[in-house]
């Protein structure tokens, strides 16, 4: 028996980091608004009627051509939120599920692609990040293959959209969710890599 000595206890094994890469999705991972490219079928449902959806073929071909600063950024997602605004969520869902792979998949670069396999192959999470509605970003991430993805949350109330953005992923509020993912599961920024098109994302850049 030994006495007169004390035991410290070894410390805590530090949890495993990983590095991942982070894709902005409209414009940087595909070509154009992901969300407009479903217009035309929403138009068929009867979500949209004709005016409408005029207007949301030309602001989506206005945020395709042109770069874009925090202003039209907010104008591009308001219209987008008005166009939701009443939609049942389960019926945007349906047009989801049947018209993603068919309209939006053949909208994904070749380079973007190529991009993800090079992380993938130095065993590197993917993520998709965007402004747009979990409900469109997140089956796009699951149909290419991606590890998760971080989008905007649509308020929703009695199953329809109300046009209102109960979490916004845009500007530093698109930083702060950035980090809150890498705290969540164990990513270390400073070994990881961000994609954008804009100058918006500077801060979801820099994160």
């Amino acid at each position: 028996m030994v006495t007169g000595m004390s035991v410290t206890a070894p410390p805590p094994a530090l949890a495993e980091t990983t590095a991942a890469a982070f894709f902005d999705v409209d414009r940087t991972l595909l070509a154009g608004a992901s969300g407009l490219h479903l217009a035309r079928p929403l138009r068929q449902r009867g979500m949209l009627t004709s005016r409408q959806l005029a207007r949301a073929l030309l602001i989506g071909l206005t945020f395709s051509r042109g770069g874009s600063d925090h202003a039209q950024m907010d104008r591009f997602n308001d219209g987008v939120r008005e166009l939701m605004r009443g939609w049942s969520r389960d019926e945007f869902m349906s047009v989801v599920a049947d018209e993603l792979e068919r309209r939006v998949r053949p909208m994904v670069f070749d380079e973007a692609l190529e991009r993800i396999e090079q992380h993938r192959a130095r065993g590197e999470r993917v993520y998709a990040v965007s402004a747009t509605s979990e409900e469109i970003i997140g089956p796009l991430a699951e149909l290419l293959g991606l590890d998760g993805a971080i989008a905007s949350k649509m308020e929703c109330r009695d199953g329809h959209f109300t046009g209102e953005i109960e979490r916004a992923n845009h500007g530093p509020e698109k930083a702060k969710r950035l980090i809150e993912l890498a705290e969540a599961e164990g990513i270390d920024l400073t070994r990881s890599s961000a994609y954008s098109d804009s100058i918006t994302d500077e801060e979801f850049l820099r994160a």
